[in-house]
């Protein structure tokens, strides 16, 4: 029963931090593309 809590909060820590690495990364090429727009 242990084990089914930690994989699901390993999976849902994962998740989480995944999320925050790909809206970065998005952020960063919308703001390129946003000053190659507006300049």
């Amino acid at each position: 029963m242990k084990w089914v809590i930690f994989q699901s909060l390993g999976g849902l820590g994962l998740f989480l931090f995944g999320m925050k690495i790909m809206s970065e990364g998005l952020q960063k090429v919308a703001g390129k593309k946003m000053r190659q727009i507006l300049a």
